[in-house]
C-alpha cells in the first residue's frame, strides 16, 4: 500500500508540475502571437512611411519649381 501512496504522490507532483508548464507554454504562446502581430503592423508602417517619403521628395520638386516661378 505504501507504494502505491508513493506512486500517487508522484502522479500527482508531475501533474502539478505538468500543468505549470501548460499554463507557461499557453502564455509564451499568447506572447508569441503579439508579437507577431506587431511585427506585421510594424513593417505595414514602415513600408506606408517609404511611401511617403518618396511623395514627400517629388513634392519638394515641385514646391521648388513653383518658387522660382
Amino acid at each position: 500500500m505504501d507504494s502505491l501512496k508513493g506512486k500517487q504522490q508522484q502522479l500527482n507532483e508531475l501533474e502539478k508540475k505538468i500543468s505549470v508548464l501548460q499554463e507557461n507554454f499557453e502564455s509564451v504562446m499568447r506572447e508569441k502571437l503579439e508579437l507577431e502581430d506587431s511585427m506585421k503592423l510594424t513593417a505595414l508602417r514602415l513600408k506606408r512611411a517609404g511611401r511617403l517619403t518618396k511623395v514627400l521628395a517629388s513634392e519638394k520638386t515641385r514646391w521648388a519649381e513653383l518658387v522660382e516661378v
